[in-house]
């Protein structure tokens, strides 16, 4: 029986570390530098907190506070990545098995709908087999918590076609008039690439 039960953790553990393989994942900075994620984004928060205008102590203090260790998939990293989004930060993460990015955001206004479709129009350009995959945008700012789920193209979103208009106009916030103002993303190779908040 304890063998069986060891077989099947190894069995999850190579599924999840597959699903990894298959994700892309970025964080995109209030000043638009797009960072790669190579393991997941609390583990890059974790290892370069300064990176992200946030201190050593207060991963700490935060994890202690909810009686978690520092990488563990609960309430602390969920109030870190909440605050760093209601900063200005995107969170961006790809599901391959699913073809689906998901963008959380801090509330889906004209300047975060542009630099969505600033950063997929990036995106498709760099790899343009991505045009075909769909995103979710969860808006974090409204309550409760929206997540936007149409069957949105990443190339509608890119192109700024009529379709990603009126989803985006779904949301309440933005009028017909509004014109799209590109943010150039700035690609970094990695972490140690990104030159950090400046306070």
């Amino acid at each position: 029986m304890k063998g069986e039960l060891v077989k099947l953790v190894e069995k999850v553990n190579r599924e999840t570390k597959d699903q990894f393989k298959n994700a892309i994942a970025y964080w995109i900075s209030p000043d638009n530098y797009v960072i790669p994620i190579q393991a997941t984004h609390i583990d890059l928060i974790n290892t370069n907190p300064e990176k992200f205008g946030l201190s050593k102590d207060y991963i700490v203090k935060l994890h202690k506070k909810h009686k978690e260790h520092i990488g563990s998939e609960g309430h602390a990293r969920n109030e870190i990545m909440t605050d760093l989004v209601k900063k200005g930060w995107l969170r961006l993460r790809f599901h391959a098995r699913e073809m689906v990015w998901v963008a959380q955001i801090e509330s889906l206004d004209r300047q975060t709908a542009d630099r969505i479709q600033s950063w997929a129009a990036r995106m498709i350009k760099e790899t343009p087999q991505q045009k075909n995959a769909t995103i979710q945008v969860v808006d974090l700012n409204a309550d409760p918590i929206i997540s936007y789920m149409e069957d949105i193209r990443l190339s509608n979103v890119a192109s700024g076609a009529k379709r990603w208009k009126q989803y985006v106009q779904s949301g309440g916030r933005l009028s017909i008039a509004q014109m799209f103002h590109e943010h150039k993303m700035i690609f970094v190779e990695d972490i140690k690439s990104f030159p950090g908040i400046i306070a």
